[in-house]
């Protein structure tokens, strides 16, 4: 049996088929799934498609409609950006156009602040309009001559101003803080209220209200970073305010000895606690309590020394202590709560002590009675 050979013709017919395949990429239309079932279900389909279709339209319309609103809000800002830069180009051609005429007259633009701003000239109306009518002016000025971007020199000038002026307004508050006494045993009666009216967050608010510079430095030199971005747990705070409070105390103590409201409360509160006087010693050179001393120094007078002995004798009174002060005030009000009447009194637990075991240098054989 002969078998015909392959003719080019036939190659030829078999490529053009394969090539009239529709290529993968083609953006014709693409059929759907065939739309069967009843006639309800069918209108079912339908409407399902058409709101799908009718979805993705309103979609590309708001798109565009987004589109197009940020070219216009981008075309306004340009616009804007625009005419600000035309009104900030003339503001600093008239401003260029003063300071070069300043210069050209010999004068400097410091003279023309202090021109301004030296109550002599009175030019309130133009530093109030220019400075203090708008807030904030004047404090971005500050600010930008204690910037980095200013020179050292002036940065440390500005710096050693600033210092001053807050060291003075601390001397300030604390000068009239001793002049009204608050803190000053001298000026109130030692007595149970004198110790029992002691509350280190009552004497915070106090400071608070009175020496708001100082306060607001001791809170600074106190609170971290970290405290202002995550807060603090209403404890934190009232102790912070106690250390805070307790700050202000001592260093008042140390602007004037008067302010000696703190150290007696603590003084008393060691001596009844059985702290020993190389404690209390230490305590007082930290300036939290008084001196052992002042504690339990008696009332006595002695003759004051005198270079003439033809002058009288000057006889010094020396005060009593902290703790004989409150005793005799305890004693005045034993003696007048006895003359009203029937009265008793129970006492517990008497511990009698006359010589300390432990082995000090300079202690003393001292009576010592708890209760």
């Amino acid at each position: 049996m002969n078998i015909p050979p392959t003719t080019p013709a036939h190659t030829h017919s078999t490529r053009v088929r394969a090539n009239s395949l529709p290529p993968l990429t083609s953006d014709g239309p693409l059929p759907s799934d065939p739309i069967t079932g009843t006639p309800r279900t069918r209108k079912a389909i339908i409407q399902k498609k058409s709101q799908v279709k009718r979805a993705k339209t309103l979609a590309a319309k708001k798109a565009n409609k987004l589109i197009e609103k940020e070219a216009a809000m981008i075309q306004a800002q340009e616009a804007e950006r625009s005419a600000a830069e035309v009104v900030e180009n003339a503001k600093c051609a008239v401003f260029d156009g003063i300071l070069d005429t300043l210069n050209a007259r010999g004068y400097t633009f410091g003279q023309l602040m202090a021109y301004v701003f030296d109550p002599i000239y009175k030019q309130g109306v133009h530093r109030w309009n220019g400075f203090f009518k708008v807030p904030g002016t004047a404090t971005s000025i500050l600010w930008l001559w204690a910037s980095k971007r200013n020179s050292e020199s002036a940065r440390n000038e500005v710096h050693d101003w600033a210092v001053d002026y807050v060291r003075r307004c601390v001397r300030r508050e604390a000068h009239g803080i001793t002049q009204s006494g608050i803190f000053q045993s001298h000026k109130r009666p030692i007595n149970t209220e004198y110790f029992l009216d002691f509350d280190m967050r009552k004497i915070y608010h106090q400071l608070r209200s009175v020496a708001t510079v100082a306060m607001d430095i001791f809170e600074a030199f106190s609170t971290s970073a970290r405290h202002i971005r995550d807060g603090c747990s209403p404890v934190r705070q009232a102790k912070r305010e106690m250390v805070v409070g307790s700050m202000g105390l001592q260093g008042l103590s140390q602007y004037s000895q008067g302010n000696n409201y703190g150290r007696k409360v603590f003084s008393i509160f060691f001596y009844a606690t059985g702290a020993q006087r190389q404690a209390i010693s230490v305590a007082s050179h930290v300036g939290l309590s008084e001196s052992y001393a002042s504690i339990v120094q008696k009332a006595r007078r002695r003759p004051a020394s005198t270079d003439n002995l033809q002058d009288m004798p000057v006889t010094q009174i020396w005060k009593p202590g902290t703790l004989r002060a409150l005793s005799d005030s305890v004693r005045t009000v034993a003696r007048g709560v006895a003359s009203t009447g029937l009265f008793g009194v129970v006492y517990d637990n008497i511990n009698m002590m006359f010589r300390v075991s432990e082995q000090v240098m300079g202690r003393n054989g001292v009576f010592y009675c708890i209760v």
